[in-house]
């Protein structure tokens, strides 16, 4: 009898556990769709600021800020939850907005159980997990399909981490996989478009492309890559006997012994901006290396010169307001003999007399230029122009047209999105985010201003055209690009539901990966890039193998756990701290280049 009833008390009490375990599932599905319908549109990356709450990423909810900020969400204390202030006193959703307008009380209800109940983290996918052994298996067997001339031209990008975490929605991993075609386009000089391709076997969660069909096939190239590549690991000697051979007979079939897979959103983030970003486009030092470039082959002084209202070489627009810059600023439009287009813009520092474009309109300084005395004065500018396949690419210069490799001067311009982490345009990664529909709108200033007289009115009416001839020209440029952009990202965009969407409609992919990738890691994140199970498996590996502590992961596997910092996790000595935990593990060693 008294077993029996031991029995049947240990059998309510399993029931009792897995009731509220149910419940804990419910009341987080819940949460989550509840963030994805109200605040996901302003609160979901690509840029987008106010916090940088990113609501549908459980771990930055609840992650410890730094400083004396506290977590949006503290588990279990609503009334201490930065995301419950907000949503209780009415800020949030925004006034007046749609999601307001559908924000009821009931939801608010819901929110505030979810945070009582300890914030459990939602599960939005089944997950079928890809490990390493998965991956290359599918390697070696995709090898084994393709001419052996091909083969040492291959490379793989890996989001098997990403895919692994079913916190991350299915339409969170298609952007990732659109970033990456966005990216790759945006740094190749051909005309045809390159789509990475699903390797066979791993879900989607891995792809591969040609480096030939990009270019990008010159010796040493990859190298540069791979050199600054904190997740490459090699499996040739690992405990696992399997995985070793699938290791040694994948670098059999790919001819080289090169790092032959990539993180994908670590290579989105990093190739897209310099030094990586100049390599791969083979951007040259100069502007003026540049504009002569067989690609581009620009003359623009005589395009200054010979521009008459008959013949337009050239098209301005000066004007006070931009969205990056304090000061006004000049736009200025070539066609290229390709039939491209080439934008240069005309920055300049603050309380700079002769960075005034109304009484200064006929710059820059140069030999021939028939009016040099009222000429500006800049500080630098940045390009855009169409590549061959339709995209766009870009360059910093300063105000003698020396290439920017590190950040353009906050005091000229600055980018408010900060989507590479700080306020600073970054070229490439700042470029991209901004230009989501290619060329954005504006209203020229100058040509009406009649602050000049004579020959000087006269140049500036042939250089600063009506603005419905701008504003045609700039929609274009616009078209052309969404159409690229339409052909590289909507196979991977526009599924299901959201086939007959508008790309543009979608969040712009590259800032999207940058604003997920650059949050501190918690211990859910950590476990699965080190192709661990989950949170629990990391701590027990913590607890058993004391060594990890002198690497700093004991916050994560505390009760209230903390995080890592993304930049502490790949910061590369002899090499990063994600692979000496790795090598720590018996999971990998550090890749020979």
């Amino acid at each position: 009898m008294r077993l029996r009833l031991c029995w049947q008390l240990g059998l309510g009490l399993a029931l009792s556990a897995a009731t509220v375990h149910a419940q804990e599932e419910e009341l987080a599905r819940q949460a989550y769709g509840l963030l994805k319908e109200a605040c996901h549109s302003c609160h979901g990356g690509s840029g987008q600021q106010s916090g940088k709450i990113l609501v549908l990423n459980h771990g930055n909810l609840v992650a410890a800020r730094g400083g004396s900020e506290l977590p949006f969400v503290m588990p279990g204390k609503p009334d201490d939850s930065l995301l419950w202030q907000y949503v209780e006193s009415g800020y949030m959703p925004q006034s007046g907005s749609a999601q307001a307008k559908s924000f009821r009380p009931e939801h608010k209800n819901v929110l505030r159980k979810w945070i009582a109940a300890g914030a459990p983290a939602w599960k939005v996918r089944e997950v079928e997990p890809v490990d390493d052994r998965t991956i290359l298996k599918s390697i070696e067997a995709h090898l084994g399909t393709v001419n052996p001339n091909t083969a040492p031209h291959l490379r793989y990008f890996s989001f098997a981490h990403l895919h692994n975490n079913d916190q991350i929605g299915e339409d969170e991993l298609r952007l990732h996989r659109a970033a990456l075609a966005k990216a790759i386009n945006s740094m190749s000089w051909e005309r045809a478009t390159v789509l990475p391709q699903p390797v066979p076997g791993t879900h989607e969660s891995v792809f591969f492309i040609d480096l030939r069909k990009l270019g990008w096939d010159k010796p040493a190239l990859w190298r540069k890559v791979t050199e600054l590549h904190p997740y490459g690991l090699a499996f040739d000697e690992v405990r696992d006997e399997t995985i070793a051979e699938l290791a040694k007979s994948v670098k059999r079939l790919a001819g080289h012994g090169q790092q032959l897979v990539l993180r994908g959103d670590w290579f989105i983030v990093t190739a897209t901006r310099p030094p990586l970003y100049h390599d791969l486009l083979g951007m040259p030092k100069t502007l003026s290396e540049l504009e002569k470039d067989s690609h581009i082959h620009l003359d623009w002084k005589r395009n200054f010169v010979q521009t008459t209202p008959d013949r337009q070489l050239l098209a301005r627009a000066g004007f006070a307001q931009s969205g990056v810059s304090k000061q006004n600023r000049l736009l200025e439009r070539h066609e290229l003999p390709s039939g491209g287009y080439w934008w240069i813009s005309y920055d300049f520092k603050p309380r700079k007399a002769r960075g005034d474009l109304i009484r200064f309109p006929l710059g820059p300084k140069f030999d021939g230029n028939p009016h040099p005395k009222f000429a500006f004065d800049h500080d630098g500018g940045e390009l855009i122009f169409s590549l061959p396949n339709g995209l766009q690419a870009y360059l910093l210069v300063d105000a003698k047209g020396n290439r920017l490799d590190d950040f353009a001067p906050a005091d000229v311009v600055f980018d408010r999105s900060a989507v590479s982490g700080l306020p600073a345009i970054i070229n490439g990664l700042s470029c991209m985010n901004c230009h989501r529909e290619g060329m954005i709108g504006f209203e020229d200033d100058v040509r009406t201003s009649d602050a000049l007289g004579g020959e000087a009115l006269r140049k500036i009416r042939d250089l600063y055209p009506p603005r419905d001839v701008m504003r045609k020209l700039v929609d274009q440029d616009r078209a052309r690009f969404v159409a690229a952009l339409d052909a590289v990202c909507g196979p991977f965009l526009k599924n299901g539901e959201d086939a007959k969407r508008s790309i543009v409609s979608f969040p712009e992919p590259v800032g999207r990966v940058a604003e997920r990738y650059q949050t501190d890691l918690g211990p859910h994140e950590v476990a699965l890039e080190l192709s661990l199970s989950g949170r629990e498996e990391l701590k027990i590996v913590i607890r058993n193998k004391t060594e990890l502590l002198k690497y700093g992961l004991g916050p994560l596997a505390a009760p209230a756990p903390g995080t890592i910092k993304r930049d502490k996790w790949e910061a590369i000595e002899s090499f990063s701290l994600f692979q000496r935990v790795r090598q720590s593990l018996g999971r990998g060693e550090v890749p020979v280049n």
